[in-house]
C-alpha cells in the first residue's frame, strides 16, 4: 500500500533538504572537472563519484556563478595551480578580465585586443582549463601524489600510460598498451627528457 501523500511529500522534502545541504561540495566537484562543457569521458571519471539525482541537483545558473567565481580566485591567488598548466600570460590576463565582470568590447579594449582575439583567448584558455581538470581527477583516481601529478599533467596520452607503468619491462608495458616496442622506448625516452627539465 503506498505512504499517504503528506508522509511521501514530507520525505521528499527531507531528501532535498540534504541534497541541497551538500550543495557547495557537489558544485567543487563539478568545477574541478568542469563537467557542464566536459567530454563524455571526462563527465564518466565524475560520474562515479556523483549520481545522477546528485548531478542534476546544480542547475547551470548557480553552476555557472560558482565556476566563474572559483576560476578568478583561483588563478589570483593560487596561478601555480596545476589546472592552469599551459595557460600563456594572454591566456590569464584575459580570464581575470573576464571574470571581473562586462562587455566583451570593453574587456578587449582593456588588453589592447580585437574582441574576436578576446573571444578567442578566453575559449582557449577555458578548453585548456577543461582538460587540467579532468586530468588532475584521474591522476587523484590513480592515487598519484602532488610531485607524480605534477609530471602526468605535462605529458601524452601515451607517455601517461607508459609513465603509470613505469616499475614494469617495457616489454610488458608494449604488449599491455598493444602498441609497439619502439614507442614505448620513445615515450620512456620523453618522460624522461619532461621530468629532467622541471
Amino acid at each position: 500500500m503506498q505512504a499517504p501523500w503528506h508522509v511521501m511529500d514530507r520525505e521528499f522534502r527531507q531528501t532535498r533538504s540534504l541534497l541541497s545541504r551538500r550543495k557547495t561540495d557537489l558544485q567543487f566537484e563539478l568545477y574541478r572537472a568542469i563537467v557542464d562543457r566536459a567530454s563524455d569521458e571526462e563527465k564518466s571519471i565524475v560520474a562515479k563519484r556523483l549520481d545522477q539525482n546528485q548531478f542534476k541537483l546544480c542547475n547551470i545558473n548557480t553552476q555557472e556563478q560558482f565556476i566563474q567565481t572559483h576560476k578568478l580566485s583561483e588563478l589570483k591567488k593560487h596561478p601555480d595551480n596545476l589546472v592552469f598548466y599551459g595557460l600563456t600570460a594572454r591566456h590569464r590576463q584575459a580570464l581575470i578580465v573576464k571574470y571581473a565582470g562586462g562587455r566583451s568590447e570593453r574587456m578587449a579594449q582593456q588588453l589592447g585586443m580585437t574582441v574576436e582575439s578576446y573571444r578567442q583567448a578566453i575559449r582557449e584558455a577555458t578548453g585548456i582549463i577543461h582538460l587540467n581538470a579532468a586530468t588532475l581527477q584521474e591522476a587523484h583516481s590513480l592515487g598519484l601524489t602532488e610531485e607524480q601529478t605534477a609530471v602526468y599533467i605535462r605529458l601524452s596520452r601515451l607517455e601517461r600510460s607508459v609513465y603509470v607503468r613505469k616499475d614494469q619491462k617495457p616489454r610488458d608495458i608494449a604488449k599491455e598498451l598493444g602498441v609497439s616496442l619502439s614507442r614505448v622506448y620513445e615515450a620512456i625516452r620523453r618522460i624522461k627528457a619532461k621530468t629532467e627539465g622541471q
